[in-house]
């Protein structure tokens, strides 16, 4: 994933340090923030109003893989068994937890 330019400019380093403020972030830095955190509920909630399975739009296809990813790190993986049953990209992300985690 390519990197976004508020990782690189400091934004991350500086909200580690202070609280910050949903609003003034896009999607996308709120959600890395939140990724970094480790706060994988509001990661995922703000991918997930933005993925888009099989869109034109290419950043909203990305965002759709991503949620996929995110709900695995979330431990999500009833929700994530729920959407492999409709889409392709679930399932091949089920597919690839380790076995015992899939059961």
């Amino acid at each position: 994933m390519v990197e976004h330019p508020a990782i690189r400019t400091g934004i991350l380093a500086r909200e580690k340090a202070a609280p910050y403020h949903w609003f003034m972030f896009t999607w996308y830095e709120a959600a890395r923030i939140a990724e970094e955190r480790g706060d994988w509920n509001r990661a995922v909630s703000e991918v997930s109003a933005v993925a888009e399975c099989y869109s034109s739009d290419h950043v909203r296809h990305n965002a759709h893989l991503w949620h996929m990813d995110l709900l695995v790190r979330a431990g999500r993986h009833d929700e994530l068994a729920a959407l492999s049953e409709n889409d392709v990209h679930a399932r091949r992300r089920l597919n690839r937890l380790p076995q015992k985690l899939s059961e």
